[in-house]
């Protein structure tokens, strides 16, 4: 898995086969879909929390039945097509503030959130920008707070499970636990404080 190989995707215009995924499978079984990454995620329920690249809401979904009315989620997604399924997806949910924005611009607080989750996301960005984004991630979340992330390993379209561990351990975030699927990694970092 080269740079080299990396290969823009047009998240404002995505490919008509993932739209009817998401219109069907997803909307409808999505939780089947995420169940092993919620059960991976260690939510008490009243955490300040955020969505990074939350897609058309589906894992949003599932993570607000989880959190009480003390928490809060952001569901920062820089695409308006998806953010605006999103914002459809969830209108029976009063707790979520949506950020059309890319991380590096948003204003957003640092030290804000306990939980910040990732799906499926990183691989997508052009992994000169990685190094820099994760970091921004890092510095918006609180003390001893953590970042889930899970994302594919396919040598066609994926990451390693090293440059995942690399770009978080540079960023001062500390594996607290992983598991591995054939085709994905799943893990826990926790942020360290100096």
């Amino acid at each position: 898995m080269e740079n080299i190989n990396f290969k823009e995707y047009d998240f404002e215009n995505p490919h008509w086969l993932e739209k009817l995924v998401d219109k069907t499978i997803m909307k409808y079984f999505g939780f089947f879909v995420y169940h092993h990454f919620l059960d991976f995620i260690e939510i008490k329920g009243d955490e300040n929390i955020l969505d990074f690249g939350a897609g058309s809401g589906n894992l949003a979904k599932c993570i607000l039945k989880k959190i009480n009315e003390k928490a809060s989620l952001s569901c920062l997604e820089p695409s308006k097509y998806w953010l605006n399924l999103a914002k459809k997806r969830l209108t029976a949910y009063t707790k979520v503030n949506y950020i059309n924005q890319d991380i590096r611009k948003a204003e957003i607080e640092d030290n804000k959130f306990d939980i910040i989750y990732i799906y499926y996301v990183i691989h997508d960005i052009n992994p000169k920008e990685r190094q820099e984004i994760v970091k921004i991630l890092a510095d918006k979340l609180n003390e001893n707070a953590r970042i889930y992330i899970e994302e594919p390993t396919n040598e066609s379209h994926g990451m390693k499970k090293t440059e995942i561990i690399d770009l978080m351990k540079k960023a001062d975030l500390k594996l607290e636990r992983s598991a591995e699927a054939k085709s994905s990694f799943r893990a826990e970092f926790i942020k360290v404080v100096a």
